[in-house]
């Protein structure tokens, strides 16, 4: 249908978002922060009735209700801290920091029936499906660099170290059911 998609999905989609930055600056300090945030809602529902007719005199009816709804929060902190000792001498730190968490639950009902001239539809089957998915995700890493010019020629030692974590979780429990 018409209509925008956010993060891929269709239907009725809310977004709250917002961020900060902040930086300060002196003859021996630099520092950069940034924050950010975002949550993201979405909505579907759909119901569909078709009737299918086959080379026989049996008219297949189909009923289906889909209905599902997510939620994505994230939290986002970087920045960046360069420091200079002396005229030889400086330190650069940049850490990063992210947190996230999903959440999503599915609804869907079919009912598929044949129909046979002008008799009553008979049931041949009645399907339900249910799910639902939660997600946690952390994420963090510093870098820091110490640099020393060893002379006034240009040549700089660099001492580089790196540190990251990172968790990622999820669960999920899907249901379906069917009636013959």
């Amino acid at each position: 249908g018409r209509g925008g998609r956010i993060g891929g999905q269709s239907g009725l989609s809310t977004i709250q978002s917002a961020g900060a930055n902040y930086s300060t600056e002196t003859d021996k300090m630099e520092l950069q922060l940034s924050y950010s945030f975002s949550n993201i809602r979405n909505k579907n529902y759909t119901t569909r009735d078709s009737e299918n007719f086959t080379n026989s005199e049996v008219i297949q009816l189909v009923e289906s209700v889909n209905s599902s709804a997510s939620r994505n929060q994230s939290h986002s902190i970087s920045g960046l801290f360069n420091y200079n000792f002396n005229s030889r001498n400086r330190l650069r730190l940049r850490p990063n920091f992210s947190i996230q968490n999903n959440e999503s639950n599915s609804y869907s009902t079919s009912k598929t029936q044949n129909k046979i001239g002008t008799q009553a539809p008979t049931l041949v089957n009645e399907r339900l499906t249910k799910g639902n998915n939660n997600g946690f995700g952390l994420s963090g890493s510093m870098t820091a660099l110490w640099m020393t010019r060893l002379s006034d020629k240009g040549t700089t030692l660099t001492i580089d170290a790196s540190m990251n974590i990172g968790d990622n979780r999820s669960d999920a429990l899907p249901e379906q059911y069917i009636f013959n």
